[in-house]
This record gives C-alpha cells, structure tokens and sequence, in this order.
C-alpha cells in the first residue's frame, strides 16, 4: 500500500517522518479560498477532505491510504487565516496579544476502497502581552508565512508564547495520537520510539 501525505508542509513531513513509515508526498494544490464554513472544526474537516479528494485524482496507483489536515486558528469565532504579508501578519498577532486562542487541525485518512475517516482535534495557545519590540523582532525573521495564525508555535519565545493546552502536535499542523488512532484502523503498522 502507497501512503500519501497530501501537504507539502515541512511540519508534517516532519511529524508523519517521526511514525516510522515510508510515505510519499502529493500537494493538493487546493485553492482552499473556495471552501466556504463559519465552524472552524467543520472547516477544517471539510478542507482536509477536500485535500485528500484532491490528490486521489492525481494519484495512479491501485492500493493507497491518502492522510490530509488542515490548521485554523480560532480567536472567540473569528477565525484567522495566512498572512499575505508582514502587515497582515503583525495585525493577526496583535489580536492574539494577552489572549487564549484555540488551534483546531482537521485529519482526514482515506483509502482507494472508499473508506475515510474525518476527525479533528482542538488545543488552547496562550499569548503574553508582548512588547511592539518582541513582535517586530518575530516578523523580522519572515516566520510567519504560510502560517495559520501568523505563527509557527516552534518560532515563539518566552517574551510571546505563555503555554499551551492540548497536543503539541496538534499545533504544528498534524496531531500524531490522533494520527496514529486512524491509521491503525486502516491496518498500518508504527514504528515509534515509545
């Protein structure tokens, strides 16, 4: 069987990598503009879908699991999006300054026989009230593009990122438990550490 993982995110290549199992990549080259939902745990499972159904139209092989997701991050109902630029990135971050914010990953696990699983999982990120020159400092370094949220949680220091609750994973773009639950449904086998 031929494991796809649907993104072109070096976070998920990166995670995926960390489960022991050989997987190719497809982009789905999505125009994710076009997929309409004011829930953000339906927009995300809807996008990841969309993704998934994607990349099963390029794919040309017969036996294929495609593994999909999709990241938003949710301020109150107000759902945050990618920053096109640096001034859209540093009013993005200046919303989220001093307040709880939610990252909501939808995953999407589909087969060449029809079966697919649609999940998601929520974690809670807390900002400190930073300093205009701690911001200025993060978007200097041009971190924040093609970033939900305008962040990487990776990329944060101490003077911007307070805690967080929930799956670590689950914030860089792809919850491994999660993951791991779906795939072993599907009869995939993995080779973690633990």
């Amino acid at each position: 069987m031929k494991i796809i993982l649907a993104s072109d995110s070096p976070r998920r290549k990166k995670l995926l990598g960390y489960l022991g199992i050989k997987f190719y990549v497809i982009p789905s080259d999505l125009n994710e503009a076009k997929v309409k939902e004011s829930n953000p745990k339906a927009l995300t499972q809807k996008l990841a879908l969309a993704k998934a159904l994607a990349v099963r139209r390029k794919v040309k092989t017969q036996d294929f699991l495609i593994i999909a997701a999709d990241t938003v991050v949710v301020l109150g109902k107000k759902i945050l999006g990618k920053p096109n630029n640096k001034a859209q990135a540093r009013e993005i971050l200046n919303l989220l300054k001093g307040k709880v914010h939610e990252v909501i990953t939808g995953v999407v696990v589909l087969d060449n026989t029809g079966q697919t699983i649609i999940d998601h999982e929520a974690s809670k990120v807390f900002f400190k009230n930073f300093k205009n020159q701690d911001l200025e400092k993060y978007l200097d370094k041009n971190l924040f593009k093609d970033k939900a949220g305008a962040y990487g949680i990776q990329d944060l220091d101490d003077n911007i990122l307070e805690k967080y609750l929930g799956s670590y994973t689950n914030i860089l773009g792809l919850p491994l438990k999660k993951t791991i639950s779906i795939l072993t449904k599907f009869g995939v086998k993995i080779k973690t550490d633990d």
